[in-house]
This record gives C-alpha cells, structure tokens and sequence, in this order.
C-alpha cells in the first residue's frame, strides 16, 4: 500500500476530468516520502483517486500514472509504440510523450534503430531500469542515449548526465525523410538532436513555396532551408548563433548536394541589419527556441515574438510567405495569432493567415490537458 496523499475539493474537482497534475498548494496533508516516491492520491473523505509519484520540492507536486491503483509501464510503452506504428511507416518519430502517453516526465525519440530518452523527473528516475528494460523488450533499439542534461531535472533536484546505456555507443547518425538526408548529432545536438515536432509542417513548406530567395531564422541544423532547397528555392540564407548548428546546415546541405548560405548572427539583430540592404525574401521561416516556459514570462516573451514578426514582416517580398513559429507552452494559438496581427499593423502590410499548423500525432494534445499543447506554426501571406 502506497503512502497517502490528501487533496483539496479544488484539485479533486480538477482531477475529476483527468487531469494529470497536483500542485503543492492543493496537498491538505503531505505524504512522508522522499522524492519520486509512489502515492495514492484521496480526498479529505478517503475516496480513491488516483495513483502517482510525489516530489515535495517542486510545484507540481503530484503528477498522476494512473486513476486506477495500479498501472503497466510496459503496457503504456507498448501503447505509445502501437499508435506511432498507426501513423508513421519509417522510424523516426517522438515514441514517448510524457503526459500524453501516460508516462509524466519521460521523453523518448525514435531515430531508426537509435532512441534518445530524457528522464525529466525524480518519479521517472526511480522507474529508469524499469524503462530502459521495457523499451528494449518493445522497440528492440540498437543502442539508447540517455540525454539526462535538461534544466528541468535541476527543478526536480537531479544531477545532469549524458551516457550511452544500451548498445554501442553512436555520436552522429545520418537519416533520410522524404528524400532529404541529414545528419542527427544525438551527444551534441538541441534536445535529443533533432526538432521533430516540426516534421509535417516542413513538408508544408513546398506548398507555398514560390520565387527564388528564403530566409531561416533559428536555423540550427537547417532541416527547413533543406526542405525549401527541395520544393526549388535556389538562393537560400540560414542564420543561427552556434558556429556547431551552421557547420552542420553546411554538412546537411552536401548530403543533398544543395547550396545555402550560413550566417553567424544573433537573429533580431540579422533581421534589423536587412532594412538597410536590397535583400528581400519569398519565403521566411522563423523557428525560436521558446521565448517563455512559465506564465510570469509571458509579457516579456510576447514582447519578443511581435519584435521579430515585425521585423520579418518588412523584409518579405510581395506576396512572400511567412512560416512563423512559437513552442513557448504559455504562448496559445489565440494569444499568437494576435500578435501576429499587432506585429502586421505596426508594418503597414496586409496579410493573409493561410493555415496555423499545430503538433503531429507523436506530439499528441490531451483535451484535458492543455499543457500538452505547445507548438504553433502560423504561415502568412503578403497581399
């Protein structure tokens, strides 16, 4: 029998639609165990709740496994792999999304034969032999990468580490999707070595495609100026602050036998440097990393997103397209968009909102969980 923890009517009231978090603030009486512990969640009448882990350092204090007593971290693993084999016929896709697959603070990316994990939690950490076992018992990887160096295990009170546990070890691997090859940096890349999350709203990209010249702002490893290379931009300029990401986009574009510019710059003062030249651009695509992770950024990271749509704006050329992205969590699709609407009336240009893109199905959104929902790709049209 697991330690018991007792909830406000607030959070039981939340938790009744299935929610899956407990903040500190909602506990009436804490469990006495130490972080990552498994508790049974109950209401000040002791009626069941729930089953999840417990951690009394953070502000999510509770994040439920189950609303059941009991619960198959190999069955919700092998859940997670059946519904990405429904939608995706080659390897390369996130497996495992925390929340949305019922498994709270695991990530795992699938690269071919290669997965790449991050345990974010002291709940998961405690399960990590358990899910190492599991995931080799249901995908039967070549090799795993823990890539345990996220911020987000320093809230948790974990050390940060990057290993090789399974397999031999691989730094970089080269793939092929829809045609495009490029190389995957698992050891040194952003995340788990790859922005997966964008994968079907690149391919959106030849849709819209048009002229001759693109801009890829952010660029990292250049996955999106491939992709513009691929639907027939010629003349293709990529910018991003890590000399790591741009010998990358270089390397990616010789796999491809593309040529794109690279450019060594912070990205707001890139875009502010173009008024004052006779670049313009077809196609622009603006990828940041998140301007915010919590709602007390928020005002500030607005701030920023209207900044740099701004200044994209002014350099499109007529009827040029712009791919514009946020995957701030804070940041909804209503409160984007109209910033995207300030940023177009203080250019003095017309635009048409052609589509706002969200997650792919190995991203999935939990209804009751808006939290899950974080990524958005707005593509605009100069008039």
């Amino acid at each position: 029998m697991n330690p018991t923890c007792v909830i406000s009517d607030r959070a039981r009231k939340r938790l009744k639609s299935k929610h899956p978090w407990i903040f500190s603030n909602e506990i009436v009486e804490q469990p006495k165990v130490a972080a990552g512990n498994l508790v049974t969640v109950q209401d000040s009448s002791s009626n069941f709740i729930a089953t999840g882990y417990y951690n009394p350092h953070t502000l999510i204090a509770v994040r439920i496994l189950s609303f059941h007593s009991t619960f198959s971290l190999q069955d919700r693993i092998r859940k997670a792999a059946h519904i990405r084999a429904q939608y995706y016929t080659e390897p390369l896709y996130r497996l495992i999304y925390g929340e949305s697959d019922g498994l709270p603070g695991l990530i795992a990316d699938r690269y071919g034969d290669t997965l790449v994990l991050q345990i974010l939690t002291a709940g998961m950490e405690k399960m990590r032999e358990q899910i190492i076992h599991a995931l080799i018992e249901v995908v039967q990887p070549a090799r795993i990468l823990l890539r345990n160096d996220s911020s987000y295990r320093e809230l948790e009170g974990l050390p940060l580490k990057v290993e090789w546990i399974h397999g031999d070890p691989l730094k970089q691997q080269q793939m092929e999707f829809d045609g495009i090859r490029f190389v995957v940096d698992f050891e040194s890349g952003q995340k788990t070595g790859l922005f997966l999350d964008q994968q079907n709203n690149r391919r959106r990209l030849s849709f819209y495609a048009h002229g001759q010249t693109m801009l890829d702002v952010f660029a990292y490893s250049g996955i999106w100026s491939l992709y513009g290379a691929k639907a027939g931009l010629r003349h293709i300029t990529a910018v991003d602050t890590s000399d790591h990401a741009l010998a990358l986009i270089g390397r990616n574009a010789d796999l491809n036998g593309y040529s794109i510019t690279t450019v060594a710059a912070d990205a707001f003062d890139f875009l502010k440097s173009q008024y004052s030249t006779p670049d313009r651009y077809d196609v622009i695509v603006l990828d940041p990393p998140a301007f915010c992770k919590s709602k007390r950024q928020l005002t500030q990271a607005l701030k920023g997103y209207r900044e740099i749509n701004l200044r994209a704006m002014k350099l499109l050329q007529k009827e040029g397209v712009l791919f514009t992205c946020s995957c701030s969590q804070p940041v909804t699709a209503e409160i984007f968009e109209e910033v995207l609407r300030q940023a177009a009336a203080d250019s003095g240009r017309a635009f048409l909102l052609r589509e706002m893109l969200l997650q792919p199905p190995d991203h999935p959104v939990l209804l009751h969980f808006p939290e899950s929902q974080y990524l958005k790709c707005a593509v605009l049209q100069l008039q």
